[in-house]
Parts: C-alpha cells; sequence; structure tokens
C-alpha cells in the first residue's frame, strides 16, 4: 500500500504535466497562426492607430477641458457685479429714505408753535412708539415675504415684539439646526434630494415665524386705535403723515440686507468656482504628455490590439499550425510537406531543367514522400484523387506528385475536373483547351485533348486539362465519364492523378474511378480545423477514402486566370540533351 500510494501523485503529476504541455502546446501554435497573418494584424493596426492618434493628439486639448468643465457646471462664470449693482442701488435707497425721514422730523418739529403739556407729549410719543414698531415689524414681515431666506426670518424673529416669545425662539433655534444640516450639503452644482427637503423646512419655519409676527402686528394695531390722540391749547398739529417714510425706510433696508447677503454667496460661489477652475486647467495642462510620447502609446495600442484581433479570430475559429496537429485533429496520416527548398546547383545546371515550369518541382522532399507513401499504399497501379480547399494549392501537389511518378519511369497521367478555374493548365503553363469538357462533348478525340508536357529531364506526363465550358459539366456528368475511360487509363497507365474541386469530390468522383484513394491538401496558417474535419467526413460518406493530407506551408501559389490559359498555345515536349547525343 505504500508503494502504491507512492506512485499515484507521480502519475498525477505526469498526467497535470502532459495537460500542461498540450494546452501551453495549443496556444503556442494559435499565436503562431495569428502571426501568419500580416495583412489582418496590418489593416486592424492601421485602423486603431489612427483612431488613438486622433483620441490623443488630434483632438485638441482645450475642447476635452471645456467638456469637462461643462460636465462639472464650471463653463459659465458667476457674474458677482450684478449683484454688487443691486446692493449699491439698495444702499442709495436707504440713505434716500434716511434723508427724506429726517426731513419729515425737521419740519414737524418746525411746525410746533407751543410746548406741549407733557401729558399729552407722553400720549403722542406712545402712540409713533406704537406706529414705529407696526411699521418695522410689518417692514420684517414684508422682508421675509420678499425674500425668503434664513437671514429675513432670523432677522423678523429678533425683532424687539417677536423676541420675547416662546413660540418664536422654539422656532428660531429649529431654523438654526436646519439651516446647519443644509449647510453640510454646502456644494455647488448639482441638487440633492435632502437639500431640497432641508430648504422646504427652512421655508415652512419662517411661515410660521411669518404667521406669529401677523398675529403681534394685529395686536399692535388693535392697540395703536384704542389711543386717541390729544391736542393740547395753543399747539398746532402737523398735518404730515410719517408713517409712510417709516415704511419706505425699513423696505428699504430691508432691501439692502437681501441684496448683501445675494451678492456675499455669489461672491462666495465664485471664489470656489474659480479654484475649481484653476485645478481643472492644471490637471488638463500640467501632466500632458509629449507628441512623442502619444505617438509611441498609440503605435504600442494599434500592434497590441492588432495581434490580439487575429488571435481571438483564431481562437474562435483555429487553423492549422503545422503537421502533427493536423494528425492530431483529423486521425490522418500527413504524407508530405510542401516548403520551400532551396534550389540545387547540379538538378539545374541544364537548360532542360530550367526550362520546366515554374512550379514543377520533383525534387522537393514534401513531394516525394508523399509520392511514396501513395506508392507504398499502392503497390500495383496508382489512382488517386487529389483535392483540397486551394485549387491552386491542390494543383501544384497533383503535377508534382505527377512528376514525381514520371521520374520513376511510370507512365502518368493528370486529369483536371476543375474547369472554373484550370489551376492544373496554369501549374504547367499549358492551353486550357482542348480538355475534359471536350472529351466530354465529343468534339475532340482524346489525342487532340491530350497534351505532353515535360516534366523532367528525360520524363514527361500526359495531361488532359480541364478545358473551357458554360456552364460546367457537374458531378454526375465527370463520374461517368471517367467511369467510361477507366479501362483505357488501367491499360495505359501506372498512374492516375485526378484533380478535383471538394464539390465534385463530395458529388462522388473517386468511387467511380478504380481505386477510391484520395489525397487532402491542407494549408497551414489558412485551412480551418472544422472545414479540414468536415470535409473530410463528407468525403468518406460520398464513397471516398481518404488516404493522407499533404500540407502546404509555403505562399500560395500565383496561377493564370482561365481567360489567360484559354489563349495559350497548345505546349510540345521538349527534347532533352541525351536523346540530342544520341541522334
Amino acid at each position: 500500500m505504500g508503494t502504491s500510494f507512492r506512485r499515484e501523485p507521480r502519475r498525477s503529476n505526469t498526467r497535470r504535466t502532459f495537460f500542461g504541455a498540450t494546452q501551453a502546446a495549443w496556444m503556442g501554435a494559435r499565436a503562431r497562426n495569428a502571426l501568419r497573418r500580416p495583412v489582418f494584424i496590418a489593416a486592424v493596426s492601421i485602423a486603431v492607430f489612427a483612431i488613438a492618434l486622433i483620441a490623443l493628439i488630434a483632438v485638441p486639448r482645450e475642447s476635452r477641458r471645456e467638456a469637462r468643465l461643462a460636465a462639472e457646471g464650471l463653463d459659465i462664470p458667476v457674474d458677482t457685479m450684478t449683484y454688487l449693482e443691486t446692493a449699491l442701488a439698495a444702499q442709495l435707497r436707504l440713505a434716500q429714505a434716511d434723508a427724506a425721514l429726517g426731513a419729515v422730523r425737521a419740519e414737524i418739529a418746525a411746525q410746533r408753535q407751543v410746548v406741549p403739556d407733557p401729558t399729552v407729549a407722553q400720549g403722542s410719543a406712545q402712540r409713533d412708539a406704537l406706529a414705529e414698531r407696526i411699521v418695522a415689524l410689518g417692514a420684517l414681515v414684508d422682508r421675509a415675504e420678499n425674500a425668503p431666506l434664513p437671514i429675513s426670518y432670523r432677522a423678523l424673529a429678533q425683532s424687539p415684539d417677536l423676541s420675547g416669545d416662546a413660540r418664536v425662539l422654539a422656532l428660531l433655534d429649529t431654523l438654526s439646526e436646519v439651516e446647519r444640516e443644509r449647510e453640510a450639503f454646502g456644494a455647488v452644482g448639482g441638487v440633492d434630494p435632502i437639500f431640497v427637503a432641508l430648504t422646504t423646512r427652512v421655508n415652512d419655519i419662517g411661515r410660521a415665524i411669518q404667521g406669529i409676527a401677523e398675529q403681534r402686528r394685529q395686536a399692535l394695531s388693535t392697540e395703536l386705535a384704542a389711543l386717541v390722540p390729544v391736542t393740547p391749547v395753543g399747539t398746532v398739529v402737523a398735518e404730515i403723515d410719517t408713517v409712510g417714510v417709516i415704511r419706505d425706510r425699513q423696505i428699504a433696508q430691508s432691501a439692502y440686507a437681501t441684496a448683501q447677503e445675494a451678492f456675499g454667496r455669489a461672491r462666495v460661489n465664485a471664489i470656489d468656482m474659480d479654484r475649481r477652475r484653476r485645478v481643472i486647467e492644471a490637471e488638463e495642462g500640467g501632466g500632458a504628455a509629449s507628441p512623442l510620447t502619444l505617438l509611441a502609446a498609440a503605435f504600442v495600442l494599434a500592434a497590441v490590439l492588432g495581434f490580439a484581433s487575429a488571435l481571438f479570430d483564431e481562437l474562435r475559429r483555429p487553423r492549422l499550425a503545422d503537421a502533427a496537429e493536423a494528425e492530431r485533429v483529423t486521425g490522418i496520416r500527413v504524407l508530405g510537406v510542401i516548403r520551400p527548398q532551396a534550389a540545387i546547383g547540379d538538378r539545374t545546371r541544364r537548360a532542360t531543367d530550367r526550362a520546366l515550369a515554374g512550379y514543377v518541382d520533383p525534387y522537393n522532399d514534401g513531394h516525394q514522400l508523399a509520392y511514396l507513401h501513395l506508392a507504398t499504399a499502392s503497390p500495383g497501379m496508382l489512382v488517386t484523387t487529389v483535392t483540397g480547399d486551394e485549387s491552386a494549392v491542390t494543383a501544384v501537389v497533383a503535377v508534382n506528385l505527377a512528376a514525381v511518378s514520371a521520374e520513376e519511369a511510370r507512365g502518368t497521367i493528370i486529369i483536371d475536373t476543375d474547369a472554373a478555374t484550370s489551376d492544373v493548365a496554369a501549374a504547367l503553363e499549358v492551353s486550357a483547351k482542348p480538355g475534359l469538357v471536350d472529351l466530354m462533348d465529343d468534339t475532340v478525340n482524346w489525342a487532340d485533348a491530350t497534351h505532353v508536357v515535360q516534366v523532367g529531364r528525360d520524363s514527361t506526363v500526359d495531361v488532359i486539362p480541364s478545358g473551357t465550358a458554360a456552364p460546367l459539366p457537374g458531378a454526375d456528368e465527370v463520374s461517368a465519364y471517367l467511369r467510361e475511360i477507366s479501362p483505357r487509363l488501367a491499360r495505359e497507365y501506372d498512374t492516375v492523378i485526378v484533380v478535383a474541386s471538394e464539390a465534385h469530390v463530395v458529388g462522388g468522383i473517386p468511387s467511380t474511378l478504380p481505386s477510391p484513394l484520395v489525397v487532402y491538401c491542407a494549408r497551414i496558417g489558412h485551412t480551418r480545423i472544422n472545414t479540414l474535419r468536415r470535409a473530410l467526413e463528407s468525403i468518406r460518406e460520398s464513397g471516398g477514402e481518404p488516404v493522407g493530407l499533404v500540407v502546404w506551408d509555403d505562399v500560395i501559389p500565383s496561377l493564370e486566370a482561365p481567360a489567360e490559359l484559354a489563349t495559350r498555345s497548345r505546349r510540345t515536349p521538349k527534347t532533352s540533351e541525351h536523346e540530342v547525343a544520341m541522334r
């Protein structure tokens, strides 16, 4: 049990290490595939770079500052001059009211002809005192009505006629507490629900104080009405009413106090806004980076997002990364990997080798290894169908398999069934017609449709190009014709390579040939794994037998268009130097 206990962690650690290595290899493959898409990365990077450049440099810094000021309500400055002018005008009216009251009192004093009796003087003074109290209290009530502010309510509550009332004292204490709580929310700008509620409470308390003041003024008016004026003998009473003048003075005094309070609040508000504006201007201007730094930041951001976009697309729909991954995800052997290979001087020193078509390369290790696997799988007559998701890659691979077969001294023929692209003719640099579609239409004979193309120093292959036709023949028509000529192919050739599109292969072409073997050509960094799996499954369902994969790890071949191939002259095999010497 002790030994078993010791071995179990080793197996667990080994399994964990294996899965961790597999995940790391998977992510590494995805990153490599993402880097194989420089055009996509460059397109995304250029777009991101332009947007970042506009956002970081091209947008004026002043616009950002103004936008921030507007967002915080600091874009409109506070005009304190209006409040100052209002306060000065109120002060002027107060001075005028004082002067008018002094002039009226002087006129009354000048009109008195005799010294009044002390008793009469006392009654008159009492009436004047009551009148002044009524006017003063009325002025404070009007001020509170016109300027519903805490200072107006407090001035009314502290008047001599209300200061001794217990109700007013209680309301005044409540007003102080509410005003203290409201000042705690003293932020400028924005509307807080609690602040609004406290303001409403202040107004309610003020109206309660106003109600008590109105009751007190009514009581004073009743008391004044009860006093009967007594005119002493020998005294001339001036017919001048001082109540109106006193009332005007009280109103002017109240307006001046209100204007002073408004001016003080506006000044505090302006100072606070100016302080916050300076802070924003310092943040926007002081910490700004240089244009070179912003340019470098935009470049780095563009590069990162460009690669991230390619990696995200690769993770969402992964592509083949290498031959090992192709075997792992499909369960099918990789016959060969086609990579660019340096030219060997001894193999290209003859004019015959240099005159071969550009994509004929039978000495490539990948082509030779793929042919070796196929020849091992079919010791006798080799019949195989070559297809793939890139028609140009499929054609080049098929041509070079045929070239290797011809180098092995086997009679070889290539039949191109893809009339939509005619890539076999393009890869061998021969005319696309007459070809297979002409044979099917019975407009030419076998000899006229067969092109003999040199693929080595002393080797040639027969090629039946696709021909050109509209509409293109379907898979059923091609399959029927291939079934018809299968006996002739078996008699005259050792190797038959049929090049077909995926649609034709799925349509059942391999099942009509003497051998249903299918070679699928995939391109590293471009063929999607799910697409490859579906294609192989469809081939099996149609009667084909996928024998292996040929993985293309090079740039995609650049072949001529079908319209150009249709005008190309028929190519004849070239005479080798050996044949010239023999002659």
